[in-house]
C-alpha cells in the first residue's frame, strides 16, 4: 500500500488517498492485474486503467482511462441567483491545447444541471435549487480529443451522487 497526494476536483486542499494495486486470478488460473483503485478519504473512489499490452488491440481501442464515483453533500437551497459549481474537473498533460467535451450522460432529465468547459477545466453546475431531502445520481463523460479534434485520446467517466439535506428542524 502506498500513500500519495491526490487533488480531488471539488476541493482546494489536497486529500490523502490510498492506492490498492492488486493481482487476482482469472478462471484459467493466470495472474491478471485489475485497474488500480484509488480511494479518497472523504469524497469518493477513482479506478485507473491498467496499462495495455501492445498485443491487446481491444484494450488499446478502449480510451476509457478512469471511472470515478464522487459523493457530495449539499445543503437544502431555497434559491440560486447564478449557477452553482458542483464539481470541477481538471485534466493533466493537455494544458496548451486541450480539446475537451463534458457531457451529462444520465440523471439530468429535468435539466437542473449543465456543463461548461474552459481550457483544461470542465465544470458541472447546478442551475436551479434542489429541495431535500433527496439523492441525485448524475453520470458524466469527459472526452479529450487530439488537437485536430479527430481522435479520442482519453475518456473519463464520473458518477456523481448528491445528497441534499432536508429543511432544518429549527426553521420556522
Amino acid at each position: 500500500m502506498k500513500r500519495f497526494i491526490f487533488y480531488n476536483s471539488g476541493h482546494r486542499r489536497p486529500r490523502k488517498v490510498v492506492i490498492f494495486p492488486a493481482t487476482v486470478r482469472n478462471v484459467k488460473g493466470q495472474n491478471k492485474t485489475p485497474p488500480t483503485m484509488v480511494l479518497t478519504e472523504e469524497d469518493g473512489v477513482v479506478c485507473i486503467k491498467s496499462p495495455c499490452s501492445l498485443r491487446d488491440q481491444a484494450c488499446q481501442d478502449n480510451k476509457t482511462m478512469t471511472v470515478s464515483w464522487q459523493f457530495l453533500p449539499l445543503p437544502n437551497l431555497d434559491f440560486i441567483s447564478s449557477p452553482l459549481t458542483v464539481l470541477n474537473i481538471r485534466t493533466t498533460g493537455y494544458a496548451f491545447y486541450p480539446n475537451l467535451k463534458l457531457t451529462i450522460v444520465r440523471g439530468n432529465s429535468d435539466r437542473m444541471f449543465d456543463t461548461v468547459v474552459k481550457g483544461d477545466k470542465a465544470i458541472l453546475r447546478l442551475l436551479r435549487p434542489l429541495q431535500g431531502p433527496i439523492e441525485r445520481n448524475i453520470e458524466l463523460e469527459l472526452i479529450n480529443r487530439n488537437f485536430a479534434g479527430t481522435l479520442v485520446t482519453s475518456r473519463h467517466m464520473t458518477h456523481v451522487t448528491l445528497f441534499v439535506e432536508g429543511p432544518s428542524p429549527f426553521e420556522v
